[in-house]
């Protein structure tokens, strides 16, 4: 484990860490939680900056942790026990991530424990940050362990507050080019239907059509149209560990494996990124360089009664669990 204040921001130290185990190493930042570089043998995996102060402006969230609401909030308003909250739309009429004051544009704190090669993020949100209610305290613990990266996602409520926290990969198992060529098997039947300002109908949708997401085919071929992708998949709710809700596989064989107990699944194909010049090893992103495989509770959940609550408080604390694997 290697640590290091890289500046200050506000007053506010900016840390990095990289954490080894075997053929892995995964670097992390406090600005926005983010997973900087995550490499298996020296390539990596993920999209990143090889410069840190790129990320105190991550447009596309590379690697950070978005909250305290991922995805989309229609109207950029929401009510919770009677009261409506609204904050300032940054996609149309809708709210994206959070907005301006989403955790990725924030810095969390960062604690080393090198007995469990693992790191914990921490940050404290003020009652109203972003229009949302509640303080919220949120603290990550990320860990490199026998093959797998491992990230505990948790926070806690004065009120009653809507999280929904979402870690931003994007994955690219070769480290270059696009993903067109890459296998994707996303254990899902159904996903919510989108409307054009890309809301969530309320629908649930069969998974067909380019939406079929089984690893027989690439991407490639399964959208052959190149209209990418960027939709929530149904997955189960509840972490089991001896079925990955997503595999991802490389032309080259590497494989990435996804658990989580999360009841939804984005899959975004990137379309909307780059030009990006300065990635990791010099490299630059384009569209669809980049897989993003984002557990999460619906796209705006807080505004359809029959999605998953998406609204925790004092009696109700916040906790995700994703882990991965790369063979």
């Amino acid at each position: 484990m290697q640590s290091k204040t890289l500046t200050h921001v506000d007053g506010v130290a900016l840390d990095q860490v990289t954490l080894e185990d075997g053929n892995q190493s995964v670097t992390l930042l406090g600005a926005g939680a983010v997973t900087q570089d995550w490499r298996l043998n020296g390539r990596p995996v993920v999209l990143g900056f090889d410069d840190p102060m790129r990320y105190l402006n991550n447009r596309y969230s590379l690697g950070a942790f978005v909250g305290p609401v991922a995805n989309r909030i229609g109207g950029a308003s929401f009510v919770v026990d009677g009261v409506r909250y609204s904050m300032p739309a940054n996609e149309g009429r809708n709210l994206l991530h959070s907005g301006a004051a989403g955790f990725q544009r924030q810095i969390f704190a960062m604690e080393c424990d090198s007995a469990t090669n693992t790191v914990r993020l921490t940050y404290h949100a003020a009652d109203g940050e972003g229009g949302f209610p509640a303080v919220v305290d949120v603290w990550i613990d990320v860990t490199l362990h026998d093959g797998r990266l491992r990230y505990d996602i948790h926070a806690t409520a004065d009120a009653r507050t809507p999280i929904n926290i979402a870690q931003h990969n994007y994955y690219n198992l070769m480290g270059q080019g696009d993903i067109w060529d890459h296998r994707v098997a996303v254990a899902a039947q159904t996903f919510t239907e989108k409307t054009d300002e890309a809301l969530p109908s309320g629908v649930f949708a069969p998974a067909a059509g380019r939406m079929t997401l089984d690893g027989r085919d690439t991407l490639g071929a399964v959208d052959r149209e190149r209209l990418g992708l960027d939709h929530n998949f149904v997955i189960s709710d509840g972490f089991d560990r001896q079925n990955p809700v997503a595999t991802v596989t490389a032309p080259d064989g590497t494989r990435l494996r996804l658990w989580s107990d999360q009841p939804g699944l984005q899959v975004y194909s990137s379309g909307g990124l780059g030009p990006l010049e300065g990635g990791l090893d010099g490299r630059t992103y384009d569209a669809h360089s980049g897989l993003c495989l984002e557990p999460q509770n619906f796209p705006d959940a807080v505004n359809h009664p029959h999605f998953p609550d998406p609204i925790f408080g004092p009696d109700r604390p916040y906790h995700q669990r994703l882990e991965l694997a790369l063979d």
